[in-house]
Formats: structure tokens, sequence, C-alpha cells
């Protein structure tokens, strides 16, 4: 997962381009390993 210093902003996809140039508060982002399962019934 990328977290990011702005919380909200972290996601398990990296950010497009255009985002890091809109929104110069992005992209200060660190790698985290999680475990993803599905959820049960």
């Amino acid at each position: 997962m990328l977290v990011d210093e702005f919380s909200p902003a972290s996601s398990l996809l990296p950010y497009e381009p255009i985002a890091l140039r809109e929104y110069s508060f992005l992209g200060r982002q660190h790698n985290v390993k999680v475990h993803v399962r599905p959820a049960s019934i």
C-alpha cells in the first residue's frame, strides 16, 4: 500500500502524473506491506 503523508490520499494504486501536478501536497509517500483477503459473507 502506498501511504501518503496526506492520509486520505493513501491507496493501493500509484498516483497519476496529473494528480501530482494538480495537488502539490501529494507524493510524499512510502510503501507498507499489507495482507489483503476477501471479506467473509
